[in-house]
C-alpha cells in the first residue's frame, strides 16, 4: 500500500470513527517529502473536511503548512508558520504539539548560524515531547536535529551520544528516522577519518529505506556517500552517488536540495583538475 492510499484509508477510518484525526495528520507530517505540493494540498483539503473547528485544528493546520514550507520554501515562510503553530498549541495546552513545532524553529536558528539558540530550542522540544511513544517519530527527529547541531559545532562525542539516544527511541519502529540517525553518525566518522565505519553505516542506513516512501532520505544518503568518496578521493564513486541523488531529487523537484549536489560535484571536478567541468556545473545550476 503506498502512502497516498494509506492516508486516504485513514481519512475513511476517521469518518467511521475508528481513528482520531490526529492519526491522519501524523502520517501526513511524516511523508510530506514523498509527494508533490499539489497532492499535498489535495490531501490537506480532505483532512480539513474531517477536522473539528478548534484551536488545536488551527495549530495542526499551521504546522502542516510549516512542513510544506520547509520542503518547498518558495511557497511560504516556515519560521512564521512554526511560531504560529507553537502559540496555538500553547493556547490549547498541547505540550507535544509545542514540542513538534519547536523542531522547525530550531532548524531555522541553525540555518542562520544561531547554534546556541538552536540547541536550546531543540532540547526544549525533547523536554516537551517527553516519553510519549505516539510521538516517537518526532522525538527521533529532535534527537537527529540536536546531534546535527553538535556535529556543526564539531563536538563529535556529544553528537554520537545524542544520535545513539535517538536510536534507542526509534529502534526498528521508525526506520526512516533510524536511517537518518545512522547516516548522521556516519558523517561524524567521516569528520574523524573513520571512513570504513562511515561506509558501513551508510550501507546499513540504505537497507532501512523503503525506496517507494523514503526517496528523499535515500537521496540524502547518496549525497553523503558522495561526500565520503570525495574524502577518500575515489572521484568516480563520488560522481556516481551524487548522480543517483540528483536523479531522485530532480524527480521530486527538490531544487534547494539539488544545490548541495551541484556544489559537491563541482568540488569533485576541481580536485580532478577539471576546472572547465566544475564551472559548467556551476553556471548551469545557478
Amino acid at each position: 500500500m503506498n502512502f497516498l492510499t494509506s492516508i486516504l484509508d485513514k481519512i475513511e477510518g476517521v469518518k467511521r470513527k475508528d481513528l482520531d484525526v490526529i492519526d491522519v495528520y501524523m502520517e501526513l507530517w511524516q511523508h510530506t517529502f514523498d509527494i508533490s505540493p499539489e497532492q499535498y494540498d489535495d490531501l490537506v483539503s480532505k483532512i480539513k473536511e474531517i477536522s473539528p473547528d478548534t484551536v488545536q485544528t488551527k495549530a495542526r493546520l499551521s504546522f502542516t503548512d510549516t512542513i510544506k514550507f520547509i520542503f518547498y520554501p518558495n511557497l511560504g515562510d516556515s519560521n512564521k508558520s512554526a511560531w504560529e503553530s507553537y502559540h496555538l498549541f500553547e493556547q490549547c495546552g498541547d505540550r507535544c504539539g509545542m514540542g513538534i513545532a519547536l523542531g522547525p524553529i530550531a532548524l531555522n536558528y541553525k540555518n542562520v548560524g544561531l547554534f546556541e539558540q538552536a540547541l536550546e530550542t531543540i532540547q526544549l522540544a525533547v523536554n516537551y515531547l517527553g516519553n510519549n511513544s505516539y510521538y516517537n517519530y518526532f522525538i527521533g527527529v529532535s534527537y537527529y536535529q540536536e546531534g546535527d547541531i553538535h556535529l556543526a559545532l564539531k563536538d563529535f562525542p556529544a553528537a554520537i551520544q545524542v544520535f545513539n539516544k535517538g536510536m534507542e527511541v526509534v529502534g526498528d519502529t521508525q526506520k526512516p528516522i533510524a536511517a537518518r540517525l545512522m547516516s548522521s553518525m556516519a558523517l561524524v566518522h567521516i569528520e574523524t577519518n573513520q571512513f570504513d565505519l562511515a561506509e558501513e553505516l551508510f550501507i546499513k542506513a540504505l537497507n532501512y529505506i523503503d525506496s517507494r516512501s523514503g526517496q528523499l532520505e535515500e537521496s540524502k544518503i547518496y549525497t553523503d556517500l558522495g561526500k565520503l568518496y570525495l574524502k577518500k578521493q575515489d572521484f568516480d564513486k563520488a560522481i556516481y552517488y551524487h548522480g543517483k541523488s540528483i536523479e531522485i531529487r530532480s524527480k521530486l523537484n527538490h531544487r534547494h536540495s539539488l544545490i548541495t549536489n551541484y556544489i559537491e560535484l563541482s568540488k569533485v571536478y576541481i580536485l580532478k583538475n577539471n576546472i572547465h567541468e566544475a564551472l559548467e556545473i556551476g553556471r548551469a545550476h545557478v
